[in-house]
């Protein structure tokens, strides 16, 4: 039988410029809404959250680097 799994989504609201949009949008952020009163407007961006084993290895890895004084930079998943 097949399954489909259910979509599991992340996501951002931010005061964002045309430029930081275009940075979201190499990290994987989609804009999904804006609200337009404010200078700049705030949006909402959602991106596929990482699976489980992601989420594990991102931790590790986080960890790995904090122990050694470093961080990791969110798009370099």
């Amino acid at each position: 039988m097949a399954t489909d799994a259910v979509p599991h989504w992340e996501y951002l609201i931010r005061a964002a410029t045309a430029d930081d949009l275009a940075a979201l949008g190499r990290e994987g952020w989609e804009a999904v809404s804006v609200v337009a009163p404010g200078d700049p407007p705030t949006w909402c961006c959602k991106r596929p959250a990482p699976s489980f084993r992601e989420r594990v290895t991102l931790d590790q890895k986080r960890r790995v680097y904090a122990e050694r004084g470093l961080t990791v930079a969110e798009h370099q998943r």
